[in-house]
Parts: structure tokens; sequence; C-alpha cells
């Protein structure tokens, strides 16, 4: 789990906006949509985020497929 304040290139009423809920154990976990993550981390431009995205690119497309724009809630 990676916790962070800060998401370059969103502001935090965007990104919360748009989250995604898992339910975990009967806790609500609010979760920013994986194309946030994803641009934030482009668009950060560190060196650990490149080496990151470019290892895992096919599967971060795939899973950004699947992330459907009205999947708002996953119990």
């Amino acid at each position: 789990m990676d916790l962070t304040l800060v998401m370059t290139g969103f502001k935090f009423e965007e990104v919360w906006e748009q989250r995604t809920t898992f339910l975990l154990e009967g806790v609500e976990v609010p979760v920013a949509r994986l194309a946030h993550i994803v641009a934030s981390k482009a668009a950060a431009g560190r060196e650990k985020d490149r080496l990151f995205l470019a290892a895992h690119a096919e599967a971060l497309r795939e899973l950004m497929r699947s992330e459907g724009p009205g999947d708002q809630d996953r119990s």
C-alpha cells in the first residue's frame, strides 16, 4: 500500500471525486483510479517511476482497459 498526499498533475478534489472504493474485511478503503496513479507517476518524471512504468506497461494497459469509467465501487 502506498499512501500519497500529493499526485503530480491532479488536484485532490478531482482524484477524490473519481475514486474507487474497495471493501476490505468490512472496511471501506478509498483508492485513486489507476489512470490517475499512472498519469501522476509519468508526470513526476522520477527515475524509479519511469522504470516501474516501463517494466509494467502491458499489465497497466490491461488493467486500465478493465477499469471502466463508471466502475466506482468494488465490494
